[in-house]
């Protein structure tokens, strides 16, 4: 779906809202050029194989309506919201020696102009991260979102990506390919607490009284 952001945009938006509502939806696509409506129905189709979506038809021409519902399992809606709040309950641990702060689907603008959504942004002390949760298929993402740290001057430790069902071999490998770093679910804290630990060391090397 990264790659293709730009042609299921507003289909993309459709599905988060129906993950929190759990309501049906359709898009009307008389008037979208053919790209957009081979593109969106190639993703619902792919969505609908791996359960995702619980309900998908397309209607084709004169209709060229797309009717889905997104899946409501715990799976599909909460995996992201499990990986912000372990960040958040860690970094409540350290709120005297950090300064923290988040934002949940940050939209920015890239470098080409196109607009583009972050899973979660978070800030410590003087420094982003950046994390991407994916239960899916992530093999047609991985290059964008490399190219997008390295544009927006991330460190590969500082773009990091969760799946949740990926090898030990399928990770490392990802990790030294592209400017990411690639975890495991079960990794996610782990990965937080080095991150939280690392940045408070830092700031009481710089400023050994601010932590006394």
């Amino acid at each position: 779906m990264g790659s293709q952001y730009s042609l299921i945009k507003r289909f993309y938006g459709m599905i988060k809202s129906s993950m929190n509502s759990g309501n049906s939806f359709s898009i009307n696509l008389r008037d979208k050029p053919q790209p957009v409506i081979g593109t969106t129905c190639q993703v619902a189709t792919g969505l609908y194989k791996i359960a995702f979506l619980e309900e998908y038809r397309y209607f084709r021409a004169p209709r060229c309506l797309l009717v889905a519902r997104a899946s409501r399992s715990p799976q599909a809606l909460n995996f992201q919201r499990y990986v912000r709040n372990r960040l958040i309950c860690l970094a409540k641990r350290q709120t005297e020696k950090i300064d923290f702060s988040y934002i949940a689907n940050a939209k920015v603008t890239l470098a080409n102009g196109d607009d583009f959504e972050m899973d979660l942004l978070f800030h410590v002390n003087d420094q982003f991260y950046w994390v991407e949760s994916k239960t899916g298929g992530y093999q047609d993402k991985v290059q964008k979102y490399s190219k997008i740290a390295s544009d927006l001057g991330l460190q590969r430790n500082q773009a990091i990506i969760v799946l949740t069902d990926v090898s030990q071999d399928a990770k490392t490998s990802l990790s030294s390919l592209y400017h990411l770093s690639v975890i495991s679910v079960d990794e996610v804290e782990a990965t937080f607490e080095r991150i939280l630990k690392k940045v408070t060391f830092e700031k009481s090397e710089r400023h050994p009284r601010a932590l006394a």
